[in-house]
């Protein structure tokens, strides 16, 4: 063990001062040693080396999102037709930074508001919808290798619940190194995705609406053809889920949340001669010039308030991710997984 360390301390020591080496390693993990990761995050019996790995990535993520022009290609992808057509099965999401791309779903985009300010209220200035990103298409090496060697593992993750821990903290440690890589993690769908692992079928989460790899695409052909997905934990012992849960919560604390159109806090009588066209207006107005905490919610990140008050820009996660953490389901086993005094 105290070789290991020693070498990933040499490691995390170098990687910082080498963008170049950066990519290298990315660059292979996500090509010719693509197997390295899922080898040591999800089979090594061994955790401190899987610890380790976990700090030899972040060392790489911390260097690599430090480039503006890495980030900025997040979601700009390559043609559709990189995909071989055997490998299209039109399971992915579409929605991307390129302007010629068509969004499939609305309630899939996140919606991205910038506003001015006009005395003490706040006025809409522009208003930008992206749908969902496909990681396997993205133009960044980066992106790519967190979408290709991180997050395609989650779609077999379940079979090694033991040992899933570290997956789960390497996507973190990609989410923490800044208000854009959460984003881009939201609209990879990975909120869609943590849903569906922590509350298994009954979760509600469509398969149509997950963003895939080829991985992914192959599983969801299995999974069509009716394999029973696999059980986690046993008579004995269950899964640790606090890692997923707190990758869960940097993600929904680092967009905002909007409430439904359709809950009313108590019109007054008067309201209800309004036609319904001056009611919406007026719903909508109160939705973007309200309090702070509806703009500017405390519940933010600390990565996303700085981004969100120094902009004036408001991004709100999709509808679907939204309806899907605000179920009964969800929030019941939340409360069952706190620990009882």
């Amino acid at each position: 063990n105290s070789l290991i360390d020693t070498y990933t301390s040499i490691l995390c020591a170098w990687f910082p001062q080498s963008a170049e080496a950066c990519s290298w390693l990315l660059q292979i993990l996500s090509d010719k040693y693509k197997c390295w990761t899922e080898t040591i995050l999800l089979h090594c019996p061994v955790i401190e080396v899987r610890r380790n790995f976990v700090h030899v990535l972040t060392a790489v993520f911390r260097t690599m999102t430090s480039n503006s022009k890495e980030r900025n290609l997040y979601g700009v992808e390559e043609s559709a037709s990189c995909i071989p057509a055997e490998e299209d099965n039109g399971t992915l999401a579409l929605g991307s930074d390129n302007e010629h791309e068509e969004i499939r779903d609305a309630d899939d985009e996140v919606v991205i508001t910038t506003f001015f300010r006009s005395g003490s209220s706040f006025k809409v200035r522009t208003t930008k919808r992206k749908g969902r990103a496909r990681f396997i298409l993205t133009k960044s090496l980066l992106a790519k290798f967190v979408g290709i060697g991180l997050l395609d593992l989650l779609e077999d993750c379940e079979g090694h619940w033991r040992r899933f821990d570290q997956l789960f903290e390497c996507i973190t440690a990609f989410a923490l190194c800044g208000h854009e890589e959460s984003v881009y993690l939201i609209r990879c769908g990975l909120v869609l995705r943590l849903v569906d692992i922590y509350l298994g079928d009954g979760g509600g989460v469509r398969l149509g609406s997950l963003v895939v790899g080829n991985r992914g695409k192959r599983s969801l052909r299995k999974n069509s053809g009716g394999h029973r997905r696999p059980k986690m934990g046993d008579k004995y012992n269950k899964p640790n889920f606090f890692p997923l849960l707190a990758l869960l919560s940097v993600l929904v604390r680092s967009v905002v949340i909007m409430p439904d159109e359709d809950d009313s806090d108590s019109d007054s009588d008067s309201d209800s001669d309004d036609s319904d066209g001056d009611n919406s207006k007026r719903k909508a107005q109160k939705r973007i010039t309200g309090t702070n905490n509806i703009f500017f919610p405390p519940t933010l990140h600390l990565h996303g308030i700085p981004e969100s008050e120094l902009s004036l820009r408001r991004i709100e996660m999709p509808r679907r991710d939204a309806a899907l953490l605000s179920t009964k389901k969800i929030l019941q086993t939340l409360f069952d997984e706190v620990p009882r005094a």
